[in-house]
Formats: structure tokens, C-alpha cells, sequence
């Protein structure tokens, strides 16, 4: 079963999945859907946000809602609505990867920035300096059971963890 859009850029950038209540969200460069999936059919998918100067990177769900990333935004949706919007402009370029950690803590990279950053389940911005080489800045981050990985392209230094007793800055 497939889920179509009438609109014009098909290319879906991004996916995530309310298993609970059975919603796929999804996006293109500039547009966010959510779709119902009923029986294994999904319904005709409902618009819900559009950035006609912006580009969705990455999809999370978690118990607080749907986390996008949007250029320099992330924004947190409940109910198909932006519910808060946190604006990183000043401190990098594109937030290209989001990432939900066990605690519910939010972790995300933004391409030019030398930072894990995080937003915590009180909605408190906490930083992660990460020593990453000369010219490179983080691009992913993860969880493994022994604590926050955050990896970064070029040569030497290029996969970091922040173990789950270290303190956050």
C-alpha cells in the first residue's frame, strides 16, 4: 500500500512512526505529512507544516511528540501543531540529524558546529563540546549502552562518546 502526495518534490527526506496511535509522519524538503495507517491501509496523508525557505533533514517520535529538523529549526508537534520551535541560526548551518535518546533527551547536530547538542525532556538546551579535527563538526549522534556517540567526518579524530555518568556543559 503506498501513500501519495499531490505534491510536486516526491523525494521524502525523512520517517517516523507513532506506533501507539498508528501515525506515520513523513517529509519532504519542504512539507510534513502524517499519514493513519488503519488495517494495514494508510489514509490519505494530512498536511501539516510547510517551510517554503527551509528543508526537513530528520524525523524523531517520542512519548513528548514528533521532532523535526527544519535548516536551522527544531520544532516539537503535538496534535499536528507546533507546540514549541527552537531556532539555532546563530550557531551553525543546517541541523541535519536528530536523535532521541533513552532518557528522552533529544540530540542533534548542526553541519559547521564542533557541538552535541541537546534538548532535555525539561526543555533545557544543554552542549556537548566534541574535539573533532580541524575543519569537521559533528554530523550524527547516537545511543549504545554505554553512553552518547557522536561521529564526525574527515581523517583522525571521527567517533566520540560522552559515557552516561559524564556531566553535560
Amino acid at each position: 500500500n503506498a501513500i501519495t502526495t499531490d505534491e510536486q518534490a516526491k523525494f521524502i527526506e525523512s520517517i517516523a512512526e507513532d506506533s501507539i496511535h498508528g501515525i506515520i509522519y513523513f517529509a519532504t524538503t519542504l512539507d510534513l505529512f502524517a499519514a493513519r495507517i488503519i488495517d494495514g491501509v494508510p489514509s490519505k496523508p494530512e498536511f501539516i507544516l510547510s517551510t517554503p525557505r527551509g528543508y526537513f533533514q530528520s524525523l524523531q517520535y517520542s512519548q513528548t511528540g514528533l521532532w523535526a529538523s527544519n535548516r536551522y529549526h527544531v520544532y516539537l508537534i503535538n496534535d499536528n501543531k507546533v507546540a514549541r520551535q527552537w531556532d539555532f541560526e546563530n550557531e551553525g548551518r543546517f541541523i541535519f540529524d536528530l536523535f532521541v535518546d533513552s532518557n528522552e533527551n533529544v540530540w542533534f547536530s548542526q553541519d559547521g558546529s564542533r557541538e552535541a547538542k541537546c534538548i532535555t525532556k525539561d526543555f533545557q538546551i544543554k552542549r556537548f563540546a566534541v574535539p573533532v579535527g580541524p575543519g569537521n563538526g559533528v554530523n550524527v549522534i547516537r545511543e549504545s549502552k554505554e553512553g552518547i556517540l557522536a561521529g564526525s567526518p574527515g581523517t583522525g579524530n571521527y567517533l566520540f562518546i560522552k559515557a552516561h555518568t559524564a556531566s553535560i556543559v
